[in-house]
């Protein structure tokens, strides 16, 4: 994963996948530098539905909803002279465009930035690009204003963290074994071919805001489920060995997705919403169930997330 070694630089990412590293740097002693006092990171707001009670005049607080600020830079290119600015420019433009996610609802692209030694990120959409008109550009000088809408009111590390866990056959973890390790009649054979597996792990959740987790489930599994302190997210559905399914709860996403791009969404267990899973700051166990005749992992990946720059 690329990484920015310079203070109050920014990378506009070409795209949303992390493993995609191609974008467009911006920042003090760069190409495209940033004024002095010229980067404003906007302020949150809040989306309301409050109303008034008439017969008292107070106010009825309804459901709040934290809104994404909007970011402004005062840049300006800097060049040896006038068609070397423009070709900076033009791929400044470019990037900003952003034509891979226009035609696409939801569709975000992150900004990875290092302010005050914290390499971090937000998601968002690029906005306004201002620069004077090409032929008044007469040397490697030029003034540019951009802005940027951020998805929410947090920022998130740039590096996600991870956890793996695995399933296996383990007798032991099956209701037809007794705690002596004989069998609980009547047994239901074959018993060796398919058992109720899990394993535990350790979560831990730094930020100070709540974290949105993309979960991974590989095959063979049937009716796999991650099990955590505060919510379980499960599948009524059977991943076949070399496949998976991947839950991204993250709010502008909230997707279930197999392997080959369906939407699977239809299968997630009863009465679970994704706008109800994420993760507190603090330690949280996490158990993955499924019933497996072979090996099958579960990956809970997730960025901590952050109040602040």
């Amino acid at each position: 994963m690329m990484t920015i070694d310079k203070d109050y630089h920014f990378l506009l990412k070409a795209d949303s996948d992390p493993g995609v590293d191609a974008g467009f740097e911006f920042g003090i002693g760069s190409e495209v530098s940033v004024d002095e006092n010229g980067f404003i990171p906007g302020s949150t707001d809040w989306a309301v539905q409050d109303g008034e009670d008439p017969t008292n005049g107070s106010t009825m607080f309804g459901r709040d909803r934290l809104l994404g600020p909007t970011w402004l830079w005062q840049l300006h290119v800097n060049r040896t002279n006038a068609e070397e600015a423009l070709e900076t420019l033009g791929r400044f433009k470019t990037a900003w465009h952003a034509l891979s996610i226009r035609d696409t609802p939801g569709a975000v692209l992150p900004l990875v930035y290092r302010v005050g030694g914290r390499e971090r990120r937000v998601f968002g959409r690029p906005r306004r690009f201002e620069a004077p008109p090409d032929n008044r550009i007469l040397s490697g000088y030029v003034p540019v204003s951009v802005d940027f809408k951020c998805v929410d009111g947090y920022t998130y590390d740039a590096v996600e963290q991870e956890v793996v866990l695995q399933l296996g056959q383990n007798l032991a973890d099956s209701d037809q074994v007794d705690s002596g390790g004989g069998f609980v009649f009547p047994v239901t054979f074959p018993v060796d071919t398919l058992m109720p597996t899990r394993q535990l792990a350790q979560i831990l959740i730094g930020g100070d805001a709540p974290a949105y987790p993309i979960v991974r489930f590989y095959g063979s599994v049937i009716g796999p489920k991650l099990i955590t302190d505060d919510w379980v997210l499960s599948l009524d559905y059977t991943i076949a060995a070399g496949q998976w399914v991947e839950i991204d709860t993250r709010p502008w996403r909230q997707t279930v997705l197999s392997s080959d791009g369906a939407s699977i969404a239809g299968r997630l267990g009863r009465r679970q919403r994704l706008s109800k899973i994420a993760f507190a700051p603090g330690r949280f166990e996490a158990k993955y169930v499924g019933f497996s005749s072979t090996t099958s992992t579960c990956s809970v990946r997730w960025a901590n997330t952050h109040n602040g720059l």
